[in-house]
């Protein structure tokens, strides 16, 4: 019975840890979004209601949007962004810790590979996840990578799946979206 409190006192004190926020949480947006000096970013908003925002300043239809190559770019500062803020060391148990108490998991591991294990079992928007820094708005997590498809597909917040800039971590959160696997449910409880 000891060990049981001990081990219940340890995940207390994992969970009240603060999550370690890089002081740089928008950079790599900042960077994108002053490729365009016409337009001044809000990194306190939504990157994706920012982008809208830059296309109606700007003026840009459709047309002009394809062949600028913003989202291209803007895809390449979402993956630099999450790398910056959460990490790319996936061999970094602290680094899974963090991520996990960004996403106020409750039952965060003590072993690197139960970090691993628990973190393929979330289904999170990525998009939403790089904001939350920058916005305050928690990012949700979704039961099921379908209800996280339907999610992500109706708000079109769509993250690079496929990236070579990808670090350990970002890959371990990257979920089909146009075809979600049936079945797996998250593990992680939240508060």
């Amino acid at each position: 019975m000891a060990s049981s409190n001990a081990e219940t006192n340890t995940q207390d004190e994992l969970n009240s840890l603060p999550v370690a926020a890089h002081p740089n949480t928008a950079e790599h947006l900042v960077a994108f979004f002053a490729q365009y000096p016409a337009f001044t970013y809000d990194p306190t908003r939504p990157v994706l209601s920012e982008l809208k925002r830059m296309k109606r300043i700007l003026k840009w239809d459709n047309k002009t949007w394809q062949s600028s190559g913003a989202l291209g770019g803007l895809r390449h500062a979402l993956v630099l962004q999450f790398n910056l803020t959460y990490g790319t060391d996936q061999n970094d148990l602290a680094s899974w810790q963090n991520l996990c108490r960004a996403m106020d998991v409750t039952n965060i591991p003590e072993k690197l590979s139960d970090c691993k294990k628990l973190v393929d079992t979330i289904y999170v928007n990525l998009v939403d996840l790089v904001d939350m820094p920058n916005t305050g708005k928690k990012a949700k997590l979704f039961k099921t990578e379908g209800e996280l498809s339907t999610y992500t597909k109706n708000s079109k917040k769509v993250f690079p799946r496929e990236d070579a800039r990808a670090g350990g971590l970002l890959k371990h959160l990257l979920r089909c979206i146009v075809n979600p696997r049936r079945g797996g449910k998250t593990k992680a409880k939240t508060l």
